[in-house]
């Protein structure tokens, strides 16, 4: 089954990439394409403070420097929002963005 997820991710256009890395507050896991298989390794976590140790252990093992990673946040992990565009150029926009989201979210944007 975690092959079959990540495999979206694998068979994109972009042939160079070549990986997907999968963060949850359990575990981390990572999906990489070699030639004609799909290798999936996961390392188990007691924290999210781990995670960048984590990564580049799973990057250097399976010799993934330099490439591009599709990066995938467990449940609970992200928010999504739904705002409504204001009538703004887009610097402006780009200003904007924190006081239109500020209000929705728990954390500083």
């Amino acid at each position: 089954m975690v092959q079959r997820v990540f495999s979206s991710f694998l068979l994109r256009k972009n042939p160079s990439l070549n990986a997907a890395i999968s963060l949850f507050s359990d575990a981390v896991v990572i999906a990489v394409e070699n030639e004609a298989d799909v290798i999936v390794d996961s390392v188990p976590i007691t924290s999210t403070s781990e995670w960048p140790s984590v990564i580049e252990r799973l990057i250097a093992k399976h010799q993934l420097t330099g490439s591009q990673l599709a990066v995938v946040l467990g449940q609970g992990l992200y928010q999504s929002l739904l705002i409504d565009k204001p009538e703004l150029s887009g610097d402006e926009l780009t200003l904007a963005l924190p006081y239109l989201v500020k209000d929705l979210v728990n954390e500083a944007p």
